[in-house]
């Protein structure tokens, strides 16, 4: 025997060992010492009977298959059960057959090779015994094949009608299966598909790259990659769909199992509502009002451009916080009160005035509008409305408010304040009251002769000198062209008295300081102690001012 020989004897599986016609061991595969336990290097040249047990050695002589080989008992190799005993002292029970071995057309020993039978003994043995377990074992898996065949119905039947696209990958990107929502999808027939094209002949050039690696990465122990993702998926007629795909391994195997669903129409949707968010968003920055969302927590979620025009803040340093932010304590609470109310009722607050403190420190008036913002279950989770800058509207509202209150000329009260300041009298608690009436002497001489200019300087030191000579809380007011009303609240006569000597007393130290200028005011005055007097008020105090003003021309009284 070559070494090439033994070196093929030590690549087969079975127990092969060689032996000469003394029943000497020449030679044992790596199959025997795994089957026996012996170890071979300690067997070789050894007896067989001395190796595998005492008591062989008749029952190698009689029923070896050399010695049947060597005495013509058998004409060619067949298999006699025998038995062992293994390294461990165990009894192995084997099939042997032998070959004879020549050298120089004499047999000069045999090959023997070994097939390990012990199992089987042991179950022919047991197989009295057990032939009931047997049975029942058979009929179970009888059972069991007949589940795993429903089973194996089951699933085609859910690959092939679950609704989506399932499609099975080998490891080399072959497709292995593919069932009918993958023909729709990609536009191939089945036939066309199964162990004929790669999945990546579908694939978007844009995502085909991040596809690939995911593939390998599945497969690299320790790769990761995502088990669901989307992908443009290009079928038969040059159509691009939207593709959410999801996969993973089989157990076991380098194959893929994925499911695809097409999102086209879903994705077509976001996108146009990304289109419509963006114009949407335009419109907003090109509002000229302030758009604002806040959360529950009063925190702004969503601004427009206008809010920096408007408020002198940077948007992004607002988004985030309360709108708290910028006001005083009065105007929060303002605030918080209309998005409680809001959302208490769930219904709009179409407008309420804030002011704000722009960071310059200039105050601004703004008139909001809150709506709530509801979710699918028509539960409030914020707020959202318009803020519009109204403070040059009010500005101009309260110029028009005083110039309808006020003498243009001389800044003074003119006659509609008087005649309500009247009524607001005639209700309150502020009795007694007393009227001045005033009247501004020879102002038409004034104006023939110097001119109107002089004659509304006269008008307007008039004005200041009855100003000057009374409390905040009296109302002075312009009636007529030289005519004046002071209204004294909580004023008896002796008080109404004074103030017009002060008035008196302001026109002295007027003269004094402009001479070239002299003005000279007649005064009356009148109170009443109750509400019953005051309609009248007003005609006695004039009353006594005209007397007042005969006396200074030496005429007589009316």
């Amino acid at each position: 025997m070559t070494a090439l020989s033994f070196s093929v004897f030590d690549s087969i599986v079975e127990p092969i060992y060689i032996i000469d016609n003394n029943f000497t061991l020449l030679y044992a595969n790596k199959a025997v010492e795994q089957c026996t336990g012996w170890c071979v290097n300690s067997i070789v040249n050894k007896k067989c009977h001395e190796i595998f047990g005492q008591g062989l050695q008749d029952n190698c002589a009689s029923i070896c298959p050399v010695n049947k080989l060597l005495f013509g008992e058998i004409t060619e190799p067949r298999y006699f059960d025998k038995s062992l005993q293994t390294a461990g002292g165990e009894t192995l029970y084997v099939q042997v057959s032998a070959s004879p071995l020549y050298d120089d057309g004499e047999i000069v020993g045999s090959t023997v090779l070994m097939k390990d039978i012990t199992r089987l003994r042991q179950v022919e043995t047991l197989s009295a015994k057990t032939s009931g377990e047997l049975k029942k074992e058979l009929e179970r898996r009888q059972k069991l094949e007949e589940s795993l065949r429903r089973s194996e119905a089951m699933y085609r039947a859910m690959f092939e009608y679950t609704g989506t696209a399932m499609l099975v990958i080998d490891e080399d990107k072959t497709i292995l299966m593919a069932n009918h929502e993958v023909e729709k999808m990609t536009g191939y027939a089945r036939e066309e598909l199964e162990n004929k094209r790669t999945w990546d002949e579908f694939v978007h050039p844009e995502d085909l790259e991040r596809m690939k690696h995911y593939h390998l990465e599945r497969r690299r122990e320790g790769g990761v990659a995502p088990d669901h993702y989307e992908f443009k998926l290009i079928n038969t007629s040059g159509k691009i769909i939207d593709v959410y795909y999801t996969i993973g391994l089989i157990p076991g195997t380098g194959q893929s199992i994925g499911s695809m669903i097409d999102i086209t129409e879903r994705k077509n949707i976001e996108r146009a509502l990304r289109e419509s968010e963006e114009k949407y968003r335009q419109l907003l920055d090109d509002l000229e009002d302030v758009f604002y969302e806040v959360d529950l927590k009063g925190r702004y979620i969503l601004l427009n451009n206008s809010v920096e025009r408007v408020t002198g803040f940077n948007k992004s340093d607002l988004i985030g916080k309360s709108y708290r932010h910028g006001v005083d304590e009065e105007n929060a609470q303002i605030a918080f009160a209309a998005f409680n109310k809001v959302y208490n009722t769930g219904m709009p607050e179409r407008g309420f005035t804030w002011e704000i403190i722009r960071p310059d420190g200039e105050k601004r008036n703004l008139e909001v509008s809150i709506s709530p913002i509801k979710d699918t279950a028509g539960n409030i989770t914020g707020f959202r409305g318009i803020a519009r800058d109204i403070t040059d509207r009010k500005r101009a509202e309260e110029r028009l408010r005083y110039l309808s209150l006020h003498d243009s000329l001389t800044g003074l009260y003119n006659r509609t304040y008087f005649e309500e300041e009247i009524l607001r009298l005639e209700k309150g608690r502020q009795f007694p009251v007393s009227f001045i009436s005033a009247d501004v002497d020879g102002l038409k001489k004034v104006n023939d002769t110097m001119g109107h200019k002089k004659g509304d300087e006269l008008l307007i030191a008039a004005a200041r000198a009855l100003k000057n000579s009374l409390r905040s809380s009296d109302v002075v007011a312009r009636v007529g062209g030289d005519e004046f009303v002071v209204i004294l609240p909580n004023t008896d006569e002796t008080a109404a008295e004074a103030a017009c000597k002060r008035i008196a007393g302001a026109v002295e130290q007027f003269n004094l300081a402009t001479p070239e200028l002299p003005l000279s005011i007649s005064l009356g005055w009148a109170t009443a102690h109750t509400s019953d007097n005051m309609p009248n008020l007003y005609k006695r105090a004039d009353d006594n001012m005209y007397r007042e003003k005969a006396r200074k021309k030496n005429l007589p009284c009316q």
